[in-house]
């Protein structure tokens, strides 16, 4: 009896290690994103801009008999554009916002938007642009290294990137502060570049267009090589790979 507790606690305590990550990851958990490099979301956005949040019109609140109204989440955005990089956009766009795999934003707050799709209004002119849960869309101030890959690619400038996946064998420990640590390094253009990670997306920027090699070990008991020739503003996707 006492074992089958002392295992139960066990479980419990990554359980709830593992809801405290899905928390912080909601639209990852909730709406099976794929965890997108930089360049990749630049490439796969039609329109991508810098904005202010100047109000928010949330829906009407929910009302269920015998009991407190439920203030919704749910809305539509109204941004102020600064900064166009893909797209035409109007100086002022209205986004949707809240829902399970929509972004969320805040009123006064400066954003960097990747959105997907619009809706145009009788005129003609966009109306609103949908931005997923999914997308890069995250607070300007968190955003300096998509901004630095977004200048470079709009400015037409012939650096590329390398990006892929290492998925663990075991997802639970690849958690805890113990699991096995996965080395990366790219070679090419008379340049080495490292990385580490226990699991999860990597990515190289600003490389020289020219032929790489990387290599993933893990410790001395694993390793993989790829070779790659990257073209000028390639967005090159080394694959997912999964570990022992």
């Amino acid at each position: 009896m006492l074992r089958r507790r002392i295992y139960q606690r066990a479980v419990n305590a990554v359980l709830a290690v593992l809801v405290i990550a899905l928390s912080a990851m909601p639209a990852l958990a909730q709406c099976g994103c794929a965890d997108a490099a930089t360049c990749g979301g630049f490439s796969e956005s039609d329109f991508v801009f810098t904005a202010k949040v100047s109000a928010i019109r949330y829906l009407d609140p929910v009302v269920i008999p015998g009991e407190p109204p439920l203030e919704p989440t749910e809305g539509v955005a109204t941004l102020a554009v600064a900064e166009v990089f893909r797209g035409v956009v109007p100086p002022v766009v209205d986004v949707p916002m809240g829902g399970d795999c929509e972004v969320s934003f805040s009123v006064g707050e400066l954003y960097l938007v990747y959105g997907a799709s619009v809706t145009y209004g009788a005129d003609g002119r966009v109306d609103q642009i949908f931005a997923s849960g999914c997308s890069r869309t995250r607070r300007l101030s968190e955003a300096a290294d998509d901004l630095a890959v977004i200048r470079a690619l709009a400015g037409g400038k012939p650096d590329a990137s390398l990006h892929g996946y290492i998925s663990p064998y075991d997802v639970v420990s690849a958690i805890f502060d113990d699991a096995p640590v996965y080395d990366i390094t790219l070679e090419g253009g008379g340049r080495r570049y490292q990385s580490q990670t226990k699991g999860g997306k990597y990515e190289f920027n600003f490389l020289n267009p020219g032929q790489y090699q990387l290599t993933i070990t893990r410790g001395k008991d694993f390793e993989v090589r790829l070779s790659a020739r990257l073209e000028p503003q390639a967005c090159f996707d080394a694959g997912a790979i999964r570990m022992p």
